[in-house]
């Protein structure tokens, strides 16, 4: 008998892309005390620093706050990250902050600056085992595997969204979601980013593109092989109704355009949201209808 929700998603087949939520920025603050269900509610810092925290997340649309925090860590000190992840512009900036009260200086001026810029890529995996068991079971059994990884700074986070795709790991800067990672295949999206590519078959997203988009962006690079994460840039979108939806987008540097029209299936699946949901949801599930070259 399947018993968490990941062994039913996965069970059901149910589809991983167009499954991230939508963000064009993250606040990542480090927080290495236990994280409750809620985090800013419960954790113990100011009223004032966490008012500022929000402040922070409003200054710009799609923004997305993560606490994260690491096994080991040679200082005391709080690493602070604000990373753009927008289809023009994918940048990570890290102050060190001596305690939570110096967030109440931060601002867009002060940490969006070529001395805070950061090269390291980071990869934070879902280890929230409050908020579900699945992250915290398997997302803390894949972060041991990943964590000394040199290339990349990787860290454990608070919940990413669709824990039932757990182990749920996101690429930073650039955005991308994958879900249903193991050591496996984890050395293969590794490699894949390294070489600037994206992989398939875990690819749940990049945040920075809403669900449609998401979906269209997988059948076309189905379609046409393409894996080179920059290569596809997205150019419009229109929706002939509240279940059909046309994504154009064009392929560098040639600039031709495809014309992805998929067709999102609401209700079309019953799943398991997360481990301690007691009832099941229906969710919705995406259906390619056509794929042209178009002269756009």
């Amino acid at each position: 008998m399947l018993r968490t929700c990941s062994e039913i998603s996965l069970n059901s087949k149910e589809q991983l892309f167009g499954t991230s939520p939508r963000v064009h920025f993250w606040i990542l603050i480090e927080y290495s005390l236990k994280w409750e269900e809620y985090v800013l509610k419960s954790i113990n810092i100011s009223q004032s620093v966490k008012s500022k925290i929000s402040e922070l997340l409003q200054s710009n649309d799609y923004s997305r706050l993560q606490w994260i925090k690491k096994n080991k860590k040679g200082d005391n000190n709080i690493c602070f990250y604000l990373v753009e992840s927008t289809e023009s512009n994918k940048i990570v900036y890290k102050k060190t902050l001596n305690r939570y009260e110096d967030i109440l200086g931060l601002n867009s001026d002060n940490i969006a600056t070529h001395s805070c810029r950061s090269e390291t890529p980071l990869i934070l995996v879902c280890t929230h085992d409050s908020y579900d068991a699945c992250c915290g079971k398997l997302g803390n059994h894949l972060y041991e595997e990943i964590c000394d990884e040199s290339i990349f700074d990787v860290w454990k986070t608070t919940h990413l969204g669709g824990h039932r795709f757990a182990p749920n790991i996101l690429f930073l800067p650039d955005g991308i979601y994958y879900g249903r990672v193991n050591k496996s295949n984890f050395d293969i999206l590794k490699s894949g980013f390294i070489s600037n590519r994206m992989t398939f078959e875990n690819l749940r997203g990049r945040s920075y593109y809403d669900k449609y988009s998401q979906a269209a962006d997988y059948y076309l690079r189905l379609y046409t092989g393409i894996s080179d994460i920059n290569s596809l840039a997205f150019n419009s979108s229109e929706k002939f109704d509240e279940r059909t939806t046309c994504i154009t987008f064009m392929i560098k540097p040639n600039r031709v355009c495809y014309r992805v029209i998929i067709e999102e299936l609401p209700g079309s699946l019953e799943i398991c949201p997360g481990c301690s949901d007691r009832q099941k949801k229906l969710v919705s599930q995406f259906r390619l209808l056509e794929i042209e070259k178009t002269t756009d």
